[in-house]
């Protein structure tokens, strides 16, 4: 009989959190946001980035 692996539930608990960026951030997910004149690759004008006027930083809504 095999061991058991070891329990990855926290490191997965990790990955399915939202991930924290930064405006000027971009990904291999970029998807310009609809309606944006700017085809710049960064996180603030793609339609994943979720930011406000209030903050530096947000979050990603990339669906992993």
């Amino acid at each position: 009989m095999s061991e058991l692996s070891a329990d990855h539930t926290q490191e997965l608990e990790v990955r399915l959190r939202a991930i924290r960026i930064q405006p000027e951030d971009s990904c291999v997910f970029f998807q310009l946001r609809d309606g944006c004149a700017l085809a710049i690759r960064q996180c603030r004008y793609c339609h994943y980035g979720k930011f406000s006027d209030e903050a530096d930083s947000r979050y990603c809504r990339f669906k992993r």
